[in-house]
């Protein structure tokens, strides 16, 4: 067996028997003669107690045959010369020591002149002085046989070799991590879910809010369709409708259904529920205060309704605005009632007009 080494105190390389090559305390030391080393390299002769031994890198690669051994010599040769020719400055080689009482005469990768390999170009095997601080699946081991001088093996790392057991375990983990995934992407489907119901139960608090306010606005709107409230015409029904508002519950009845005439401004939303309670020749006779010997209104229960229903209609006025607006009302009442006589008077003129015609 033939194995490839560089010898490190001058950098060059050799093909050698593997039974030169010896391991001493982690470190390769290769055996060597300087007289006829080409034959005895040949011939696989055993190194003899008396040779020189030198510090030694071994290389991957090992072959059987001799001239196999001599071809990869030179390939690292050849890949040394290549590197040599682009440096700038070339370097002069040293004569070696080994070389220089050799006999042999042939020619061969184990000649004089040896260049330096690049180390990027280098395939060595590599031994850790010390073991211990090497992992376990990266150690390199040597067989016994090299230690005694005989066969050097070629060492390499083994590859790792799954069992069936193993492959499974491997294959149960790939199928809990897609369950797990599985379970993530179905979780924040759920949360989704469940926002849009909390969402849409909301929704649905907020449409029965509506729809039990609608039904409560409907029941009112009955109970004021049976009030039948009309304005009084007279002071007799004036009395009438004062001592009805003493009732709580009719009173109440009388706000909700003045509430809902309506106007947008304050002084039309009075004017509106004013008539509605009572016509302007009634509120003639009134006062707020009671001034111009006119009957007081602030001490009625009609006052206080329509304060109330006016409130009820627009809950930003306040008592003072809304009392002013009566006042209004009260003030323009007498002017109301001519104008309204006018008005009547020309119809009966002109209804009169086109019966004599006729």
């Amino acid at each position: 067996m033939f194995v490839i080494v560089e010898f490190l105190e001058d950098n060059t390389v050799e093909a050698v028997p593997s039974s030169w090559v010896v391991l001493n305390n982690g470190v390769h030391y290769c055996h060597w003669t300087a007289n006829k080393t080409t034959f005895r390299i040949r011939n696989l002769e055993p190194p003899s107690p008396d040779w020189t031994q030198h510090r030694v890198r071994l290389f991957q690669r090992q072959t059987e045959e001799y001239e196999e051994a001599k071809r990869l010599a030179r390939q690292y040769l050849e890949d040394s010369q290549a590197e040599s020719e682009r440096e700038v400055t070339k370097r002069k080689v040293k004569n070696i020591k080994r070389y220089l009482s050799s006999s042999d005469d042939e020619a061969g990768p184990c000649s004089t002149e040896r260049t330096r390999v690049p180390m990027a170009k280098r395939m060595l095997l590599t031994i850790e002085p010390s073991s211990r601080d090497v992992p376990v699946s990266k150690r390199t081991t040597l067989p016994a046989e090299s230690l005694n001088g005989k066969d050097l093996m070629a060492t390499s790392t083994p590859r790792k070799r799954v069992t069936p057991r193993q492959k499974a375990t491997e294959d149960q983990a790939a199928g809990i991590a897609d369950v797990l995934k599985n379970i993530a992407v179905i979780t924040d489907i759920c949360k989704s879910l469940l926002i849009k119901v909390n969402m849409m139960e909301g929704e649905m608090h907020a449409m029965e809010k509506l729809l039990h306010n609608v039904a409560s606005r409907h029941s009112e709107s009955q109970t004021q369709d049976n009030l039948h409230l009309e304005p009084c015409k007279d002071a007799e029904g004036f009395t009438l409708l004062e001592n009805n508002l003493q009732d709580k519950a009719f009173f109440q009845q009388a706000v909700r259904f003045l509430s809902l005439i309506g106007g947008r401004k304050l002084g039309e939303n009075t004017r509106r529920t004013m008539l509605a309670v009572a016509s302007s020749a009634v509120w003639c006779g009134y006062s707020l205060y009671g001034k111009k010997q006119k009957a007081k209104l602030c001490n009625l229960k009609i006052f206080k309704l329509i304060k109330r229903a006016v409130k009820t209609s627009l809950p930003d006025s306040t008592d003072k605005d809304i009392e002013v607006q009566i006042m209004e009302v009260l003030k323009h009442a007498p002017q109301k009632v001519r104008r309204e006589a006018e008005a009547e008077h020309r119809a009966t003129q002109m209804e009169a007009h086109f019966s004599e015609e006729d």
